[in-house]
């Protein structure tokens, strides 16, 4: 317990910080739980200490802390002595328009930011996978014979989208982010630096009463919002930098991608070039044997296969289970045995106009042609 801190709930840490309670270039106060010691903190490291806050979200905290100020001032002005007070000092630096010291930023921009993130890390695996799915043996799924996509063409077709699409993301938090660089840059801080030593009683003697409502930190709450200012602002550069370097990183990925499958489509193009196309007897639809004994049907053929090769027949069961097998394992279906069959030598005869039957082998005038078989019926 002796070492163990007593932090200012955030809440209350805000509440002082906006009222002019606790200067932010301060050092906060605090007692460990057994009251025997005290330790001072800075601003920025007491916001540190809380869990749901660290450098990867410290710009989006600050934003939040810097708009609880926009909010603050904003309800300053419906007092009329300080919007007395603002409107004489904004006179004297001859100021055409009042200070706008709203950000701007578009409400998605960290989630947009928190996708691209995500996304490049997703880039990151698909990229390692490619790596290995290249150099190890990896096992082709069976239906990606039927697809003739490999695995690793798919990856690579998945990582050049997400690339893109990651690239995007990121290109556009660094337009607003720029955006919001340019607002700090012109921002007149002269005019809150100003108010920041306008104590209290001068709000007094300016408008000649004494109005109590007037907080009496209000010196702080200006300094405070300075102080918060150049925090953001130099949360903002940092974010700056870190996009760049983060779009350089996903470009070369990019590339990688790009270029990896521009050697596989080259690899597989140099093989096409070795193989022949085979016939086949048999096309998609055919109802054919498999081994001479089950009847199957193909529903693909791959006839570009390499040279010396048989096609390969995919072929459905009759039990709806699909496999692939090479041509040699398959043939026609015979012909019924039961049905008539006629060949060259089969001798014919005709009846002539007497009833007579005459063996015919020229030309018949005015008679019927019947095999033997029809002939031998009749007796």
């Amino acid at each position: 317990m002796e070492d163990e801190w007593s932090y200012l709930l955030f809440d209350t840490l805000m509440s002082k910080i906006l009222n002019g309670h606790q200067s932010v270039q301060e050092p906060i106060r605090l007692y460990n739980l057994s009251q025997t010691k005290t330790n001072n903190i800075s601003f920025l490291n007491h916001l540190l200490m809380y869990e749901n806050v660290n450098k990867d979200n410290l710009l989006e905290t600050l934003f939040d802390v810097y708009n609880r100020f926009i909010e603050k001032i904003d309800e300053l002005k419906q007092n009329k002595s300080i919007l007395n007070m603002m409107t004489m000092v904004n006179d004297e630096w001859y100021n055409n328009d009042s200070c706008d010291c709203h950000l701007p930023i578009q409400k998605d921009f960290f989630e947009n930011y928190q996708r691209a993130v995500g996304g490049k890390q997703k880039l990151i695996v698909i990229c390692e996978d490619c790596i290995e799915q290249t150099h190890g043996n990896q096992k082709i799924p069976y239906e990606s014979f039927i697809r003739k996509q490999s695995p690793t063409d798919r990856l690579l077709d998945s990582g050049i989208i997400l690339s893109g699409s990651v690239l995007k993301d990121l290109q556009d938090n660094l337009s607003e982010t720029e955006k919001m660089l340019d607002f700090f840059k012109n921002f007149d801080r002269s005019f809150f630096i100003d108010l920041a030593i306008k104590h209290k009683p001068l709000y007094f003697q300016l408008n000649g009463v004494r109005d109590e409502s007037i907080p009496d930190n209000i010196h702080l709450i200006f300094s405070n919002f300075l102080n918060i200012h150049n925090l953001l602002y130099k949360q903002v550069v940092q974010h700056h930098n870190s996009l760049k370097e983060m779009i350089s990183e996903v470009q070369t990925t990019s590339s990688d991608v790009h270029n990896r499958k521009k050697e596989i489509d080259l690899a597989n193009k140099i093989l096409e070039q070795r193989r022949v196309i085979k016939d086949c007897p048999f096309k998609i639809g055919d109802e054919v044997l498999y081994k001479a004994r089950d009847k199957v049907k193909v529903f693909d053929i791959d006839r570009n296969v390499p040279e010396g090769e048989e096609p390969i027949i995919y072929i459905e069961m009759m039990d709806g289970k699909k496999r692939d097998t090479p041509l040699m394992n398959l043939s026609m279906i015979p012909d019924d045995p039961s049905e008539d069959e006629y060949d060259d030598n089969d001798t014919f005869y005709s009846l002539d106009d007497s009833g007579e039957l005459m063996l015919g082998g020229g030309e018949i005038k005015g008679a019927e042609k019947v095999s033997q078989k029809l002939i031998n019926s009749f007796f």
